[in-house]
């Protein structure tokens, strides 16, 4: 449907590198906003975005990646969540020109949601709408959601973007040299879930290196389908030469990747040089590996599980059911989970692969108890867990 998409499926399109680096360099001082900035001086961010594509990209980002409510308050300029977003995309198809793309950027709030954190996942939610819904009426031609290290903001963010606009969203996460996010998602669970959810592109940025990258993105392709991205981060972080980090693209072309670009510490140099290892991989006959075929999976946070032929038989724990029971009935009540906890412990501990969640009883509130339950079982184990009617999976 979207232009974009269709350029994917033909080609390999680079994107632009950093922007807040390339500002420090300038004198903007630490901590501040480059999203401030651009009100005040939006032919600096322009004269950036034009170096880059000059230097070959294909896409330009638009310099909103703190461009949320939550972020913008620090900076007393949360009123302006529409204005900075609208301008930034002008900014940005302004340096693209007729033949480039313009990637609307989503980054996190710095907040996390329940359980995780504290603040309610609808209201994360609501901050993500604003800005995606400004970024997609100003004319981006996607939304790339970058540098998320909790599952349950890029959920909450990419959920916003869905109901929101019908633009094609990338999802992007960050994750630590033990090949997790901060809150402890893997690579395989994030393609799960977002194969699942409909993402149209996945993706790593940040971190670390190029050659760890590889191993996310190795990860992606034997779990999902979906076209991959990758960001690269430049020498601020890692002391490579835009050549040196440039010699891992064609390793990732083959993985699938079909947006590529740098970021932190980078410049049109490292654009240049990557767009070249493009242009040269595609130029020798680049073979991609081809994508697994698709299975069924129930993931938490932190664990997927992968169900039908070719896996073994999965146990299923459906002892937290305060039906006849009632120890665990008198504890709902009472509004004590402990009990319950307890008893989803042992079953893991016993050997249970999932656990199933029932909290329905004659004069509780099973909506309530089934949410305390589950965020509560969410901070102990690692295991999914499901309400006992539906029982939800994730079709890839």
């Amino acid at each position: 449907m979207y232009q974009i998409m269709e350029a994917f499926q033909q080609q390999v399109l680079v994107a632009d590198g950093a922007m807040g680096t390339m500002l420090q360099s300038q004198g903007l001082p630490a901590g501040g906003s480059p999203e401030v900035l651009m009100l005040e001086d939006p032919q600096r961010i322009l004269d950036i975005q034009i170096s880059y594509a000059k230097a070959g990209a294909q896409i330009i980002e638009t310099n909103t990646f703190g461009a949320n409510r939550l972020k913008l308050t620090e900076f007393h300029c949360q009123d302006k969540v529409r204005e900075i977003n609208t301008l930034a995309v002008k900014l940005a198809r302004e340096a693209a020109g007729p033949q480039g793309f313009v990637a609307g950027l989503v980054g996190p709030t710095g907040q996390f949601p329940r359980p995780v954190g504290t603040v309610p996942f609808l209201e994360l939610k609501e901050v993500f709408a604003e800005q995606i819904q400004a970024l997609s009426l100003a004319g981006a031609d996607m939304i790339y959601l970058q540098t998320f290290s909790d599952l349950g903001e890029a959920r909450a963010a990419y959920l916003a973007a869905r109901d929101v606009t019908s633009l094609p969203v990338a999802v992007s996460l960050t994750y630590d040299l033990n090949l997790r996010t901060l809150t402890g998602t893997d690579p395989v669970t994030a393609a799960s879930i977002f194969t699942a959810l409909g993402a149209d592109m996945l993706g790593v940025n940040c971190g670390f290196g190029p050659e760890e990258m590889l191993s996310v993105l190795d990860s992606y392709r034997k779990t999902c389908s979906l076209p991959l991205l990758v960001v690269t981060e430049g020498k601020s972080v890692f002391p490579m030469s835009p050549e040196e980090m440039a010699d891992f693209v064609p390793m990732m072309l083959e993985l699938g990747v079909r947006y590529i670009g740098s970021c932190c510490g980078s410049t049109p140099e490292h654009t240049k040089a990557i767009t070249r290892k493009v242009e040269a991989a595609i130029r020798d006959g680049l073979k991609v590996l081809e994508p697994p075929q698709p299975s069924s999976t129930l993931s938490s946070r932190s664990k997927t599980i992968f169900l039908g032929n070719g896996f073994p038989p999965r146990l299923i724990g459906e002892r937290i059911n305060p039906t006849a029971r009632k120890t665990l009935a008198e504890a709902l009540l009472e509004g004590n989970y402990s009990p319950l906890i307890q008893e989803g412990v042992k079953q893991i501990h016993a050997g249970a692969d999932l656990l199933d969640v029932n909290a329905g009883m004659a004069g509780g509130d099973e909506v309530n108890d089934l949410l305390r339950t589950s965020y509560r079982l969410q901070q102990i184990l690692d295991c999914p867990s499901t309400p006992s009617t539906p029982l939800l999976l994730n079709r890839r």
